[in-house]
């Protein structure tokens, strides 16, 4: 189980006859001494795949990796949702900074998190739409804001350009249920 400098983790994990075992919370330890720091009960049943389902990162800019994500999904790469906990260390617990979507590119500069939903042929990248998704981090609201989004059409053998894409190509993107390494 990944764990941070200061904090450890422990999924809490639920099965019924004929289902897959499923993330019911997480259990969050002090590494000083062993004390539970806090239980956060999940809102969706994430489904337990593997033991890297939580990563470690600094998701509130502040130059310390004490943040995690939870990973719903058995594999790397594009469309694997993920759901954001920030330590807010004036309230020694970790919070919903309001970021949620599949993988996240963060630019530390500009305290900006860009979410990557990819629909299309994700193995060999034809006909593929790139919908991003910009949030700004208030630092002292400790949130996540929504700001903008934008939408590409990566290059294949009809259309050799990148370029924008279509409002239709934009929309069937956002309504599509992509899954964790679908393939056409």
């Amino acid at each position: 189980m990944n764990s941070t400098k200061d904090f450890y983790f422990k999924l809490l994990v639920s099965k019924k006859k004929k289902e897959d075992a499923q993330i019911v919370g997480i259990n969050i330890y002090s590494k000083k001494n062993g004390e539970l720091i806090q239980c956060i009960k999940t809102k969706k049943n994430y489904p337990f795949y593997e033991f890297n389902t939580i990563e470690i990162g600094d998701f509130d800019f502040d130059n310390n990796e004490n943040d995690f994500t939870i990973v719903d999904g058995i594999t790397r790469g594009p469309n694997v949702p993920h759901k954001y906990f920030i330590y807010d260390k004036s309230q020694n617990k970790f919070i919903d900074p309001n970021l949620e979507g599949y993988v996240f590119n963060f630019d530390y500069e500009k305290r900006i998190a860009t979410d990557e939903k990819i629909c299309g042929d994700v193995i060999f990248y034809k006909n593929n739409i790139i919908l991003n998704k910009m949030y700004y981090f208030n630092k002292n609201k400790k949130k996540y804001n929504y700001i903008d989004q934008y939408c590409i059409a990566i290059p294949d053998d009809a259309n050799p350009d990148l370029r924008k894409c279509t409002i239709k190509e934009k929309q069937d993107c956002e309504k599509a249920v992509v899954e964790p390494g679908d393939e056409p």
